[in-house]
């Protein structure tokens, strides 16, 4: 699956990953999901979701659009770790700049898939 850019995510009409199909609306594409692709896995990043990176000298800003759920998963994240959210954050960063696809095969091997599905 490609990244996308967060122009291609807010498009006025937002595209079915799977099929190509085009909806008015981000509840219809999530409608649209439920009921023709019911045993597809949930994409990992949804229509109404994205990132904007902008490079700035020797730094690089990221925005990031999430739901809400998500956000609230990483806040209670943290907290059980007892660190910030930032330094939750950057060293998950860290850990897959390191690591790479040994960290991402580490976290598919988890009895808890993550999710944020409501």
């Amino acid at each position: 699956m490609r990244q996308a850019t967060l122009e291609e995510f807010m498009q006025l009409k937002p595209k079915c990953h799977l099929c190509g199909r085009l909806f008015k609306s981000i509840k219809a594409l999530n409608t649209h999901l439920s009921k023709a692709h019911p045993n597809q896995e949930p994409p990992l990043i949804y229509a109404d979701e994205g990132m904007e990176v902008t490079h700035k000298g020797y730094h690089v800003e990221m925005k990031v659009r999430m739901r809400r759920t998500l956000w609230k998963d990483l806040e209670r994240r943290a907290q059980e770790a007892q660190m910030t959210l930032d330094e939750l954050v950057f060293q998950t960063l860290t850990n897959l700049a390191a690591f790479g696809r040994e960290w991402e095969l580490w976290t598919e091997t988890l009895a808890k898939k993550p999710t944020y599905i409501t």
